[in-house]
């Protein structure tokens, strides 16, 4: 009989595993492809599972890739509110506005709708439009920061603390790899979010000065299209004196999606340094690697002996077992391996009771290990109790006659010959 399972995704890509060097356990190594930027985050954007990372869980400046969490932090605090509703900016936006902060090139007085104020933010990454939607929902040019804050812990940004909106360089405003691409899958799920994220330009409403609207450009993703990196459908860059040259990006293909994220690409070195690593990311990816069933659903793997139990247990799972593999791997190179938790099951098995371990590997490298957890109780088998107490009472009797009958055999050699022995 199959016993529903509950899996448990103990490991994937091998980031959880200790490591002396960025590629060493990647499930996808990159480590060879001449990046410029010093840290950095592969990600599969369906399932968040870590491909390919250089100091994921260190500290980092992340300049204004911020304006992520800007924008989704705004969006989820309008609720209803119609992007439609136009929006006067007043005097204190602009007072006090950093004067190294890049701009969307919005002025006092300007009347421009929130979907303006929003793409202001994304695409020019103007520190005006942050602080302009940030007056609007808080009556203050930066205590959005606060929502912000609390959003970051609500969805699991274990390791950030934001203290301004645009992302300017702060010895406390800090955050991680990791917490960058949980953010940025987030966010990705939100329709309005997702559209802004991938405009190349959007032309803002009429203003005094901008009679026509304002045109704004997303260079990033202009750059990265111009360069022939067609599949980087989304980004959001960043360039600070802590970060340098930084990048968030999603790409796509006809059935996966993934993101990248960097920092630290070096102003020394060529232009859009950053925007070359993530186009030869996703070039390499792309060319190279599948995303393979390891295991299709409702094949059974195993069978574990239940003593005195009703049923035994089936270890198979309700969906395919995915991961990436070379494009040109051998079938006969993917092992699976199922480690029991104790040497021997005896029922009753209770529900939530670990059974193993599975673990998938390719020439020798783990892909991911999955732990194996028994959802339904397993009843103790009276009947096979009540069989197996009857083979033993019959083995029982069986010696105990047999016994007897060697007992009466010497019994009868000692009187015959006894007898015998009388006679004489």
């Amino acid at each position: 009989m199959k016993q529903k399972i509950v899996l448990t995704l103990l490991i994937l890509a091998m980031t959880l595993l200790p490591i002396n060097a960025a590629g060493n356990h990647d499930l996808i190594p990159i480590y060879d492809l001449d990046l410029q930027s010093q840290n950095y985050i592969l990600v599969d954007s369906n399932t968040g599972q870590t491909l390919s990372e250089k100091n994921h869980d260190t500290p980092i400046h992340p300049a204004s890739i911020t304006k992520v969490l800007t924008v989704i932090t705004a969006i989820e605090a309008l609720g209803d509110t119609s992007l439609d509703t136009i929006y006067t900016l007043p005097p204190e936006v602009f007072e006090g506005l950093d004067p190294i902060a890049s701009v969307a090139g919005f002025q006092e007085g300007d009347a421009l709708t929130l979907n303006d104020l929003l793409h202001g933010i994304m695409l020019p990454s103007g520190a005006d439009a942050t602080r302009a939607m940030s007056t609007y929902l808080t009556q203050d040019p930066e205590k959005l920061v606060e929502k912000m804050n609390r959003l970051a812990q609500r969805i699991g940004m274990k390791n950030s603390h934001f203290v301004n909106t645009s992302g300017l360089d702060d010895p406390k405003h800090l955050t991680t790899l990791d917490d960058l691409a949980l953010l940025l899958r987030y966010s990705l799920k939100k329709p309005t979010f997702e559209t802004i994220y991938k405009t190349e330009t959007y032309l803002t409403s009429s203003t005094p000065t901008h009679p026509n609207g304002i045109a704004l450009t997303n260079e990033a993703l202009s750059v990265a299209h111009q360069k022939g990196y067609t599949m980087i459908k989304g980004a959001k860059s960043g360039t600070t004196d802590l970060a340098e040259r930084a990048l968030s990006s999603v790409a796509e293909d006809a059935s996966q999606s993934y993101i990248f994220i960097s920092t630290n690409a070096p102003f020394e070195n060529r232009l859009y340094t950053q925007i070359i690593d993530h186009g030869t990311v996703y070039q390499h990816v792309l060319e190279h690697y599948r995303y393979v069933p390891l295991l299709y659903k409702n094949t059974t793997i195993q069978t574990i002996p239940i003593k005195h139990g009703r049923s035994d247990f089936d270890i198979w799972f309700e969906d395919d077992i995915m991961s990436y593999l070379p494009k040109d791997y051998d079938q006969d190179d993917i092992k699976i391996e199922f480690i029991p938790s104790q040497k021997e099951f005896e029922a009753p098995i209770s529900e939530g009771m670990k059974m193993g371990e599975i673990r998938f590997s390719y020439k020798g490298k783990t892909l991911l290990e999955k732990e194996i957890i028994n959802d339904e109780v397993i009843k103790i088998s009276y009947l096979q109790i009540a069989f197996e107490a009857i083979k033993i009472i019959g083995f029982i009797l069986a010696v105990g006659f047999g016994i007897l009958g060697i007992v009466y055999l010497i019994y009868r050699q000692w009187k015959d010959y006894r007898d015998h022995k009388y006679y004489l």
